[in-house]
């Protein structure tokens, strides 16, 4: 089945479903959540997130902070019913369309070591791991952080 969605910034009206998305996936307070996406959405200037969404319906989205020449993913996320359907993908090539735009250099996150389609999709867009950070996760998971280079992606038209 293919997934018919546009990719766009969020809006104020996807807020909540959002929220309840990364709540659900995340295990997560879904009041907390609220406050933490209204906050990134209206007062962060930083922080860009996307959406990829069909009518109602949120499949996933992307949460990213640029700052000068470098970016951070704070958080990506796809319904389970989704996955494996090239969401995620979308999502991260939309982002890159932004990077590029802005002249980022390199792009960071953190990963949970036994998150392996996660770590395998960022290895596609040429992130490496630079380090583990132990007990990085409320569980004691460790994390490892990751490092992209945007001129790898703008050159191996990964986007």
């Amino acid at each position: 089945m293919s997934l018919l969605y546009e990719i766009k910034k969020i809006e104020e009206k996807d807020i909540e479903l959002v929220a309840k998305v990364s709540a659900l996936i995340f295990n997560n307070d879904f009041d907390n959540e609220y406050k933490h996406f209204l906050y990134e959405a209206k007062e962060n200037p930083c922080a860009i997130i996307l959406v990829a969404k069909a009518k109602q319906i949120i499949y996933g989205y992307i949460d990213f902070w640029i700052t000068f020449d470098s970016a951070t993913i704070c958080n990506i996320a796809t319904f389970q019913e989704y996955r494996n359907k090239g969401v995620a993908t979308s999502l991260i090539k939309e982002m890159f369309k932004y990077l590029i735009k802005e002249n980022v250099m390199f792009i960071t996150l953190e990963v949970r070591k036994s998150n392996i389609p996660a770590f395998n999709l960022y290895k596609k867009f040429g992130f490496n791991v630079v380090s583990v950070k132990p007990n990085y996760y409320k569980d004691g998971e460790d994390a490892l952080y990751m490092i992209g280079d945007v001129n790898y992606v703008k050159n191996n038209t990964c986007y």
